[in-house]
């Protein structure tokens, strides 16, 4: 009896192993299927710092022209780059959370560049004191306004610094989705 069980338990082996030993080499993966993302390449950013900050931050230009990548020449494929801001004291501790402040709505390709959608918002400083809630005199020597993007296309994929490849923030691409002001 017991020669009998060992060989039909033999029998259920050889089906499994048989089964096991698929070459993983041989599958094929439609490679059109993996995700795939997109990321804003910034051609104009906002100043690293501002000059005199009670003067002169009202008239400061914080200009933002995004061209995005990874949608082709399909301008209709994006929806949005929205811009917000929040202020921080020189230490980083928010003084006031990030707020909205405008977005970049309208893509067109540009002929003679790189084919890509491309983007412009231009805010001044006094489009930041509102949004913020501020007046010029609230904000002091050392303190950050930090801006920070959010890319949305229109298939609803949205790309942000949460998201975003370490690998492709280089100079070139310039694409880290935060950047930041320092009042001087």
């Amino acid at each position: 009896m017991r020669k009998i069980n060992l060989k039909y338990f033999i029998l259920l082996l050889v089906p499994i192993a048989v089964m096991s030993c698929r070459d993983e080499s041989k599958v094929i993966y439609d490679t059109s299927k993996l995700p795939t993302g997109a990321y804003a390449r910034m051609l104009a950013l906002p100043p690293a710092t501002a000059s005199v900050v009670q003067a002169t931050f009202a008239t400061t230009d914080f200009p933002f022209q995004a061209e995005v990548d990874g949608v082709g020449a399909n301008a209709s494929a994006v929806t949005s780059l929205d811009v917000k801001v929040q202020l921080l004291d020189p230490n980083g501790v928010v003084l006031k959370p990030y707020v909205p402040l405008g977005s970049i709505t309208t893509w067109a390709v540009v002929p003679s560049t790189t084919e890509l959608p491309r983007g412009t918002a231009d805010f001044k400083g006094s489009d930041i004191i509102t949004a913020l809630g501020l007046v010029a005199g609230d904000f002091a020597v050392g303190n950050i306004i930090e801006c920070a993007t959010t890319l949305k296309l229109k298939d609803g994929r949205v790309f942000t610094s949460d998201n975003f490849d370490p690998n492709m923030s280089n100079t070139f691409y310039l694409a880290a989705y935060d950047y930041a002001t320092t009042l001087q």
